[in-house]
């Protein structure tokens, strides 16, 4: 009975601290973006541009930054943000990070994807 008690408390402590999953900075995401690499990743920051965009076949996707001092983190969506964001809103961001990801020609350089994910809770909010 002692050793189900003893397995059920060490049990219970982990799922704990996975759902009490610490957000990361702009900066400190950037300093482990090897480790970040193509993972899940919890950002909090400020916006410094955000544009709502339609592709050229008419599929509504929306870009952003959240800047820190001189680091950036660029995001990416499919979809529309409702409420748009503006410059200065404080956020929180799921997604899954890249440190460099290729589409056709083009590269994009520290992205954090929050395209809705079945089951996952990605995207970004504004907080208060």
């Amino acid at each position: 009975m002692n050793k189900l008690l003893t397995l059920s408390f060490f049990t219970a402590i982990t799922i704990l601290a996975i759902a009490a999953e610490e957000a990361l900075t702009v900066k400190g995401l950037l300093l482990h973006a090897d480790a970040n690499d193509g993972k899940a990743a919890f950002l909090t920051g400020k916006i410094s541009e955000f544009e709502q965009k339609t592709s050229k076949k008419g599929n509504l996707y929306f870009v952003f930054k959240v800047k820190e001092d001189d680091k950036t983190i660029n995001g990416f969506s499919h979809g529309e943000q409702k409420p748009p964001l503006k410059v200065g809103d404080k956020v929180e961001v799921r997604g899954i990070f890249r440190k460099s990801k290729q589409v056709g020609e083009l590269t994009f350089k520290n992205e954090i994807d929050v395209s809705a994910v079945k089951e996952k809770p990605y995207g970004v909010k504004k907080v208060n």
